[in-house]
């Protein structure tokens, strides 16, 4: 078995991106190099039936590192910028057109932020002889309120490409975040400004087995806490990939 560990950088926490609630940690806006490639390489994957594991792994920058609690402070977590602050051990990836579809398991999320309308500007390609489905920015949304947002979220510079939703049933956050670099060696890569970065691991790999043993110690809540869930409830947008 081979693991594939992606990283990249957090300036926003805001509850969307990602967005961690009823038990599952969803990555759908946002990120949308990452997605692509991860979507892509889960699906190649599962076609020649082999059973590679993918990590993503959210390390807080710049902006998230200056976050303070409302109305005082106080910082929303015990960390630095370049600290970890989630894992998510990949579960699935669901395309765009079944996650912002009126799909009971989905629609309530908060970065359930598209809809499917006959007006919409984002089209999902069928193929000769079935009819497109169209999507649109939910109307009054609070959670990316720009065209330039949307674009990016559907990756138009990549038309002809799936768009994909990351899903992890086994995540943590930490409220003592951890420093990368002490698990940083020649094996290992880790983002460290815009965009996102990635290393193939063996199983038996030092920074692998540190992963699977926080997964297996994480409480029923994934290490979430009061100030992490505040932060999370303001809706200030995604966590967007900068330094």
């Amino acid at each position: 078995m081979k693991h594939f560990v992606y990283s990249y950088r957090l300036t926003y926490c805001g509850g969307t991106a990602p967005c961690f609630d009823e038990n599952l940690l969803s990555l759908a806006i946002c990120k949308r190099d990452m997605r692509r490639v991860i979507g892509r390489r889960f699906e190649a994957d599962r076609e020649k039936g082999e059973q590679n594991t993918y990590w993503f792994i959210g390390i807080v920058g710049t902006q998230l590192s200056n976050e303070t609690v409302d109305g005082s402070s106080e910082k929303p977590f015990d960390g630095r910028k370049d600290d970890i602050l989630y894992i998510a051990k990949l579960d699935d990836v669901v395309p765009y057109e079944e996650y912002f579809t009126n799909n009971e398991l989905y629609v309530s999320r908060k970065d359930h932020i598209y809809e499917e309308s006959s007006k919409g500007s984002y089209p999902i390609k069928h193929k000769q002889g079935e009819n497109d489905k169209r999507f649109r920015h939910v109307p009054g949304n609070g959670v990316h309120k720009d065209k330039d947002d949307w674009n990016r979220d559907w990756d138009i510079a990549h038309p002809n490409t799936k768009h994909y939703v990351l899903l992890a049933k086994e995540y943590a956050f930490f409220e003592h975040p951890l420093k990368f670099d002490v698990y940083e060696d020649e094996n290992t890569k880790f983002a460290k400004g815009v965009g996102h970065t990635w290393f193939e691991a063996a199983d038996d790999d030092g920074f692998i087995t540190f992963l699977k043993k926080k997964l297996s110690s994480v409480d029923e809540n994934h290490g979430t806490y009061d100030n992490l869930i505040t932060l999370a409830s303001r809706k200030k947008g995604c966590g967007k990939d900068k330094g």
